[in-house]
């Protein structure tokens, strides 16, 4: 929350702000499922992630019920007629690193070896004076 007289952020909770001592407005909150508090104008929960409006469009603008097009972004907001379910997260997947290290030693065991680093930059020929 900002400070309308001289726009410091304020704490959740300040009742004056601490740059200009300005009364703070009450800000409106409500509890989320997960149980974290959280305030009416954010459109997720900080702690969850759940959404709280129920049609949004791909730019995160709400939509409203009646509208053709998305008042944030302008496209044309396609009728469905079933609800679009939000994907759901994958568990992430660890990698193999067993194996991958494997592979790494096979490709490194077929590449051909140079004698120095001298020979690997092709300079194995060439005298100096």
């Amino acid at each position: 929350m900002k400070c309308e007289r001289c726009n410091s952020m304020a704490e959740k909770g300040d009742l004056f702000c601490r740059q200009c001592g300005e009364e703070m407005p009450e800000e409106d909150t409500f509890v989320c499922e997960c149980g974290t508090e959280v305030r009416a104008s954010d459109r997720f929960c900080h702690h969850c992630g759940s959404s709280f409006s129920k049609n949004t469009c791909e730019c995160g603008a709400d939509i409203p019920d009646n509208a053709n097009y998305c008042p944030g972004c302008g496209i044309k907001i396609e009728a469905s007629e079933e609800p679009v379910e939000e994907p759901i997260p994958e568990e992430p997947v660890e990698p193999d690193l067993e194996n991958q290290q494997q592979e790494f030693n096979n490709n490194w065991d077929d590449k051909p070896k140079e004698d120095s680093f001298s020979d690997s930059l092709g300079l194995t020929n060439i005298n100096p004076y």
